[in-house]
């Protein structure tokens, strides 16, 4: 079974103690995928300086580009949900959408290839 992030590499800098893992730890030395050990044996959790380690590491990887698109790309194709024509903004029950339909922005995605 994977395990949760419960958040992501940014501010905070935390990770799963699984993702830690991935590292070796510059504290106890323990490698990479082993548990960490203290001085009662090995530890359940691992030390702060192993996801600090891998907070290292993940912000040296490239930044990938997002996939999706935002309301101004979405809008230059036909929504196949409402039906508007490209350059208009989508319509909803209580008029204009202040967001494209999931629909729209999935053609854009197709119409890129």
């Amino acid at each position: 079974m994977a395990s949760i992030r419960t958040f992501e590499f940014t501010t905070y800098g935390y990770c799963t103690q699984e993702d830690a893992r991935s590292v070796a730890c510059p504290k106890c030395k323990a490698e990479a995928d082993q548990k960490c050990v203290g001085l009662r044996g090995q530890r359940e959790q691992c030390h702060q300086e192993r996801h600090w380690a891998r907070q290292r590491q993940a912000n040296e990887r490239p930044l990938q580009r997002r996939r999706g698109t935002t309301r101004e790309e979405a809008i230059v194709v036909d929504c196949p949900y409402c039906g508007v024509v490209a350059g208009k903004l989508c319509v909803g029950r209580r008029g204009e959408r202040k967001r494209a339909h999931r629909q729209r922005h999935e053609a854009r995605i197709e119409r890129l290839g």
